[in-house]
């Protein structure tokens, strides 16, 4: 097992490479040293980077346009055999050149080296305590102690990467028909991205392989908005699905032709041209009918035709059955 560094002033550039090969990200830590403005404890001026802000490229960290490096001044990459040897930062291996003065060795652990800066008369060893301490500073603890902020970032980000493999998964399985399905990809932060695929979703194939014995072929979606038809087809059933509405016109001259989102063009080698089968209604659309319409008996009005139906109600069969049927009227049958 080896442990090997790449100490790099910061500068201008988002990359910085590593001279061991890089497994994964987990078998690497990145760590930034603060500008020293006399306000950061000195044990305290190298920070872990976090794993979401850089990305693992061709054996270099490549840190995110939107992470501001400017703030440091060195950058040191580190990659390991096996990720548990990525406990310590660069301060607990390399003794400060500043702080010789004030390593105090604390009677009892003599092995395990404490620098303490500037607070020398107030370390004390609580009576008592001896065990628990010696406990927290040698391993396995100590290594727990030490990876616990790595770990629970490398766990968020690996939850967030699984949620967002098991939204593509559910998109694959349900996407309606002739709608591609969606990559998500984690942003890191809990957001996700969803990236249009060229593929289809099971849903899809579903409703593919029925039209497949109907005779219908899907051939895509089609933007009706531009006022004109598709190509001929070239077998009757061919079909397209409308994905933006609009009026066609063709050939000039011809009776226009008015298409909503969901209506379906299908070729007929009748008539050499597209049929639509429309989906939508625009009831908006129908004349004369007041707002007010009930579905109960009662004194609405409801114009059909010219003809006035005083009354409309819900009835079943065997109570339409034994009455007598009313000219104006309506009836409606349920169960």
């Amino acid at each position: 097992m080896a442990v090997q560094s790449n100490l790099y002033n910061i500068s201008g550039t988002k990359t910085y490479h590593s001279t061991k090969p890089i497994a994964t990200k987990a078998h690497m830590a990145v760590w930034l040293r603060q500008i020293d403005d006399g306000s950061i404890p000195v044990g305290e001026l190298w920070k872990f980077a976090n794993v979401i802000s850089y990305d693992l490229i061709n054996n270099n960290a490549v840190f995110i346009d939107s992470f501001d490096l400017s703030k440091y001044t060195h950058i040191e990459v580190r990659v390991a055999d096996t990720p548990d040897e990525l406990q310590n930062r660069p301060g607990d291996i390399t003794i400060i050149v500043e702080l010789e003065d004030e390593i105090i060795i604390v009677a009892g652990i003599a092995e395990e080296i404490v620098i303490v800066a500037g607070i020398a008369p107030e370390v004390v060893i609580v009576a008592g305590m001896e065990d628990a301490i010696n406990e927290i500073v040698t391993e396995p603890l100590k290594s727990a102690v030490l990876s616990a902020e790595f770990n629970a970032n490398l766990a968020q980000t690996e939850s967030w990467e699984a949620e967002a493999r098991a939204m593509t998964a559910a998109s694959f399985a349900e996407e309606d028909f002739g709608t591609n399905v969606l990559i998500y990809q984690s942003n890191g932060d809990g957001t996700f991205t969803g990236i249009t695929s060229t593929f289809f979703s099971a849903e899809h194939w579903a409703a593919q392989a029925q039209l497949a014995g109907s005779g219908l072929e899907y051939l895509g979606v089609w933007d009706a908005s531009f006022g004109n038809y598709p190509a001929d087809g070239t077998v009757i059933g061919q079909f397209y699905v409308v994905n933006k509405g609009g009026t066609i016109i063709d050939p000039v001259g011809a009776t226009p032709v008015e298409y909503a989102v969901g209506d379906w063009m299908v070729w007929s080698d009748v008539t050499s041209d597209w049929n639509k089968i429309g989906w939508s209604y625009d009831w908006t659309s129908i004349a004369n009918v007041p707002l007010n319409v009930s579905t109960a008996v009662g004194s609405d009005i409801v114009n059909y035709g010219g003809t006035q139906i005083l009354n409309a109600t819900y009835m079943t069969r065997s109570e339409y059955d034994s009455i007598t049927i009313r000219p104006d009227a309506m009836y409606v049958i349920v169960g």
